[in-house]
């Protein structure tokens, strides 16, 4: 290869004040020859700077190189007879750590140990002390090395060549199914494999289950004497987010979960319709092609039909933050039943309905929540209502509102927190309140009718 001036003059500045692998020093300029390896650019430039010093009489230089591991300038050194004794330093900045035998040798231990795991693709990513990614940085500058490679590139493009090699896997640039994480300085290696995320729709058809675990309220789920050590309040032995999860970690293999939800209802309303959307995230899958129909077929089994799973397919971190920030965006359906202390006519029923319909509700935060929820105002619009009677005391209501908007304070005003309800339109108290999610649709959608005899039939 052909070493201009200007390279040779920066590898003399180099070799004199600093000792260097041929590794490293070909890392520095290997942008110049980008397509031959490291090691061989270092070793061919510390060739040429000892013939430049030979013809030079560049003593300094030849120091330089003995320093840096070069044989023929310590036996030259040794050879003038001058008593002077020059030895091989470590790399100032691999300090030896990083080499072909070395980068091999993490690689073929992560491959062994990634063969646990059920994966297609896969990422590489170098770790590199912060004192050596300064010296680098500082070398780049101060001798102006503008076709430098970093070691982390370095080794993260050697290592990447090697384990698809190794396991025939394919590399991806974003979202692999497995990452491996290489450090050379300390000699070890991790295995990840990436979440897998599945998302669906459950259905609640219990109204004693809860959408996440009963926390103890003293040691939040550490263990106490107050709940026995169990981490659990009294209550149900199971939530829908466990009732999911747990016949997960079997399937996948999974080492934990992680249950995210489209909002949440109350312990005693149940989920039908359409259901309400969720994404569960999975970690250190071991197994990652699951049949999704018998994940379903084992939640209903696992929860004895109290909660079931529905639109089941893979998911995204993306899928995680839109569920998250788009809940309160989107509308929700929601079937009501209501018993009131004395009958009420159909057609004052109709007219309350009318007056909430398109309506701005504005609430406070309700009082059963206040204890964990800071006292706020929120403003939500009722966008459909329908109601359809069952008895002269009783009736069903179908309504369509914006996410947010508290239900059963819709109906019972929670004293006058939430304005305009329905108790205050009516003027009867509200004795029963039985909650159902029917859906959570987009802002366009359209509401689910609840079917049954319509109130101004009754």
């Amino acid at each position: 290869m052909g070493i201009g001036e200007d390279v040779l003059r920066k590898v003399r500045a180099l070799l004199i004040d600093h000792a260097l692998c041929v590794r490293c020093l070909g890392r520095l300029f290997a942008l110049t020859w980008p397509d031959r390896p490291r090691s061989e650019i270092g070793s061919s430039l510390m060739e040429a700077a000892f013939e430049e010093a030979m013809r030079s009489n560049d003593k300094d230089l030849i120091r330089g190189l003995a320093r840096s591991g070069h044989a023929g300038s310590a036996s030259l050194l040794r050879g003038w007879g001058e008593g002077e004794e020059v030895g091989a330093e470590p790399c100032e900045l691999c300090g030896g750590k990083v080499s072909s035998d070395s980068i091999g040798a993490l690689v073929r231990g992560a491959a062994e140990k990634a063969s646990a795991y059920e994966y297609s693709t896969f990422s590489v990513g170098t770790f590199v002390p912060p004192h050596v990614r300064s010296l680098e940085d500082h070398l780049i500058s101060a001798y102006g090395l503008e076709a430098a490679e970093s070691i982390r590139r370095d080794v993260t493009r050697e290592a990447r060549r090697l384990f698809a090699e190794l396991t025939g896997k394919q590399f991806a640039q974003s979202n692999p199914e497995l990452e491996v994480l290489l450090d050379p300085f300390t000699s070890t290696y991790e295995v990840r494999p990436s979440p897998v995320m599945v998302r669906g729709r459950y259905l609640k058809h219990s109204r004693s289950t809860p959408q996440t675990p009963w926390l103890c309220d003293s040691c939040w789920g550490r263990g106490c004497d107050a709940c026995g050590y169990t981490g659990r309040r009294e209550g149900p032995d199971l939530s829908i987010a466990e009732y999911i999860g747990l016949p997960a970690l079997e399937l996948w293999g999974a080492m934990g979960f992680t249950f995210h939800a489209a909002g949440r209802e109350d312990l005693d309303a149940a989920v039908e319709g359409t259901g309400r959307p969720f994404v569960l995230e999975l970690s250190e899958p071991r197994r990652r092609r699951v049949d999704l129909e018998e994940f379903a077929r084992r939640v209903r089994e696992f929860s004895n039909g109290k909660v079931e799973v529905i639109g089941l397919g893979p998911a995204t971190r993306a899928d995680v933050r839109f569920l998250k920030t788009e809940t309160e965006r989107k509308r929700k359906v929601y079937l009501v039943r209501v018993a009131f202390s004395s009958p009420v006519p159909a057609d004052e029923v109709l007219r309350a309905c009318g007056r909430l319909r398109g309506s701005v509700i504005e609430q406070r935060t309700p009082t059963r929540v206040l204890r964990r929820r800071g006292d706020r105002l929120r403003k939500r619009t009722v966008h459909e209502v329908t109601a359809v009677q069952i008895d002269e005391r009783t009736y069903e209501l179908t309504l369509v509102v914006d996410g947010g908007l508290y239900v059963k304070e819709l109906i019972h005003g929670d004293n006058g927190r939430t304005r305009p309800s329905l108790r205050e339109l009516l003027g009867v108290e509200p004795e029963r309140i039985e909650l159902t999610v029917l859906g959570v649709q987009e802002p366009s959608g359209t509401a689910q009718s609840s079917g049954g005899r319509p109130a101004s039939e009754g």
